[in-house]
Parts: C-alpha cells; sequence; structure tokens
C-alpha cells in the first residue's frame, strides 16, 4: 500500500496531461497572389467618383506625341500599343482632321478578339490633310 501512495502523484499528473486539451492554434493566414489592377472601364465605381475616360478612344481624347519627324512619332504609337494593347495587330491605319488638328486613327485587333479604333495627335510633326 505504501507503494501506492508514492506512485499516485505521478499517476495524478500523467492523467491530468493526458486529460487536457491542447492549446487552441489559430490557422495561419491565406495570401492571396498580387493582381494586377483592373483598367478603368471595368473598375466599380465609388460614391462621388469621377470617371476618367480611356486616352485615345475617340478623337477628343487622341493621345499627344511630342515628337518631329514621322519616322518617331510612328515608332512611338507602335511603343505606346505594345505597352497598353499587348498581342495586338494593326488593321488598319488613315489620318485624317479632328478639332483642328491632324490625328493618325489605328484600328486594331486585340489579343483578345475585340477590335479597337485609337487616336493619336500627330499635328506636331505632320502636315493637315486635305
Amino acid at each position: 500500500m505504501r507503494n501506492f501512495y508514492r506512485a499516485l502523484p505521478a499517476t495524478l499528473l500523467l492523467i491530468a496531461a493526458c486529460a487536457s486539451k491542447p492549446p487552441a492554434t489559430t490557422p495561419a493566414p491565406v495570401v492571396q497572389p498580387a493582381q494586377a489592377e483592373a483598367p478603368a472601364a471595368t473598375r466599380p465605381m465609388t460614391p462621388g467618383a469621377v470617371p476618367i475616360p480611356a486616352r485615345g478612344l475617340s478623337c477628343r481624347t487622341a493621345i499627344p506625341l511630342a515628337v518631329t519627324t514621322e519616322a518617331e512619332g510612328i515608332a512611338k504609337e507602335d511603343a505606346w500599343i505594345a505597352e497598353n494593347y499587348p498581342g495586338a495587330t494593326k488593321a488598319a491605319r488613315k489620318q485624317t482632321a479632328c478639332n483642328g488638328k491632324t490625328v493618325d486613327q489605328l484600328d486594331l485587333d486585340t489579343a483578345n478578339g475585340r477590335q479597337v479604333s485609337l487616336f493619336f495627335d500627330t499635328s506636331g510633326w505632320t502636315a493637315k490633310p486635305k
């Protein structure tokens, strides 16, 4: 009986350790991959926000190019298109007048199958169309 009382504290400690619940663990937060910002046309509007029209989609918002030669201008147009419409191909190009300025109208077939007309203000490097 003496041995029973000597082993009792160790036995109770073992029983208490087995019966207790493990500490609650907090799950690690899920990290989402970074996502590119949506284009202006698809961004949700917040109350009181002023929408900004897309550049170059109309004669009124023609993209100005700070160049002095036609070769520079065409290179800048191509660079702008490559940056803003990757994978797009030119379907047509024509020069026209718009609000007293000379503009290039480029019709594009985009990589996702859409057709877009872009306008570039070329009044700084071309003569006025007739």
